[in-house]
């Protein structure tokens, strides 16, 4: 026996529609939102995906483009306390470091020649000291400049990559209008000249 399809009712496209929403504000794939929905509505996947895209998506683009902001802001924020986290165990280490090479310069250098060192010697490593703690700091900014860049950047090539994609699909869904009418416009002649 072959079950008809069923309509779709307004409560049905408000489950598809908040589980679509849902999965792209989580950054989850479109896939895993028409299996959440498939499964709460017991329709299958095909059927929500071309729900989705055949009626239902079009009167969501302001929510769609607000879960898509969510998940961007999102992303920088786990972006950013990741880098403000390395940055801090790389400081922390990077102390740690520089408080034992220096402990070992100084025993190298000046345990055997303590005789030998003067106030010039001493303002000497310490100046050096504060540019290299300078140094240290605009390489740190200049670093995070540059990984905030780096996200910036790939977040505009997968749009880059995903408005190449649509066009393409424009361009192929074109080339067989053209073909098609080509083909009509062939067959047409073919008919007139059949008819004379």
């Amino acid at each position: 026996m072959i079950n008809k399809p069923r309509f779709w009712t307004e409560k049905e496209d408000a489950i598809l529609a908040n589980s679509m929403l849902k999965s792209i504000k989580d950054g989850d794939t479109l896939a895993s939102g028409y299996a959440e929905a498939g499964e709460k509505l017991n329709r299958s996947i095909a059927a929500c995906r071309n729900r989705w895209n055949s009626v239902i998506r079009r009167n969501y683009e302001t929510e769609i483009k607000k879960a898509k902001q969510h998940k961007m802001e999102k992303t920088h924020d786990v972006v950013g306390h990741l880098i403000k986290e390395e940055e801090t165990l790389q400081v922390a280490e990077m102390n740690h470091n520089q408080k034992k090479l220096t402990e070992t310069k100084l025993e190298e250098q000046f345990l055997p020649d303590i005789q030998h060192i003067t106030i010039e010697d001493c303002i000497e490593y310490l100046t050096n000291s504060q540019s290299m703690k300078e140094k240290n700091q605009k390489l740190k900014a200049e670093n995070l400049l540059l990984k905030n860049e780096n996200e910036r950047l790939k977040l505009k090539y997968n749009e880059l990559v995903k408005k190449k994609r649509q066009n393409e699909e424009k361009y192929y869904t074109l080339m067989k209008i053209v073909q098609q009418a080509s083909k009509l416009n062939d067959d047409s002649l073919e008919n007139k000249k059949l008819l004379h």
